[in-house]
């Protein structure tokens, strides 16, 4: 996806991205823009997560960048960050699932907020070319859809076979 963030709301005021739920009051998956950061909360179907913290002191406020987050699908393996197709290293982690669960399953997603209901939680910025693929994203992979920062068409991806979801989102 790509990401503009127009203001750092500061510390503690969480920004989603991606928020997505197994019913109503039980979180799935969650990504979000906090301080600086962008975070990645993974729940299992046991409920236990774990979170993944990647400090991004470069991000500019107003400027576009190019975010892909890369995961086996395994509790046992840490997810990857790509920005503008280069491998950012996770700042920190909190490992509560330590097993081979799957994740819980997504039935009510959210982009752009956490609570619908709510103006809290809101991202303050934009997101274009949100896609979701069923599988793990290699640096040849990143370079191929972040494109040299042009317009790329994920049904034209090498691994289009593997895309879920896909919003072009303007």
């Amino acid at each position: 996806f790509w990401l503009h963030i127009v203001e750092n709301l500061g510390s503690g005021v969480d920004q989603y991205i991606f928020h997505g739920r197994n019913i109503a009051s039980n979180d799935a998956l969650k990504i979000l823009f906090a301080n600086g950061k962008l975070e990645i909360e993974i729940v299992s179907t046991s409920g236990l997560s774990n979170k993944y913290v990647w400090a991004i002191p470069s991000f500019a406020i107003l400027k576009w960048y190019h975010c892909i987050i890369s995961w086996s699908g395994r509790f046992t393996e840490d997810p990857k960050l790509y920005i503008n197709a280069a491998e950012v290293t996770i700042n920190s982690a909190t490992r509560n699932e330590t097993t081979d669960r799957n994740r819980r399953t997504i039935k009510e997603l959210m982009l752009f907020d956490a609570f619908a209901a709510s103006a809290d939680y809101e991202l303050v910025g934009g997101l274009a070319e949100f896609a979701i693929f069923n599988s793990n994203f290699s640096s040849v992979d990143a370079e191929e859809i972040y494109n040299n920062g042009e317009d790329f068409n994920a049904l034209k991806h090498t691994r289009a076979v593997n895309l879920v979801d896909y919003w072009r989102l303007g």
